[in-house]
């Protein structure tokens, strides 16, 4: 499963139902993805002090890396649906890592 950015910063800012996804699917052993342009946009995003808890957080996760083939499809996502619903770079990688 391919968890999103936005339910890792929801996590952060105290969304009960976000973090209660994580601790769920942790506790089921269910392996649990992000995409390397989510490491980038928790990197990003990080406010002072949070270094050691996004660290912690990003270590429970498997770092699926961008190759060509998921390039491609994040092209090919930007390219169809980039300027008609504000697609950006990281959540077309994201899509295409999914």
């Amino acid at each position: 499963m391919i968890v999103d950015t936005d339910i890792l910063i929801d996590h952060f800012h105290g969304n009960a139902d976000a973090t209660a996804f994580v601790r769920e699917a942790l506790l089921h052993g269910e392996p649990l993805l992000i995409s390397i342009a989510t490491v980038s946009e928790l990197l990003a995003g990080m406010r002072p002090g949070e270094e050691e808890d996004t660290n912690a957080l990003l270590s429970l996760f498997r770092i699926y890396p961008a190759d060509e083939p998921i390039a491609r499809i994040a092209g090919a996502f930007l390219n169809q649906y980039g300027r008609q619903h504000r697609l950006d770079l990281g959540d077309a990688l994201i899509a295409a890592t999914a």
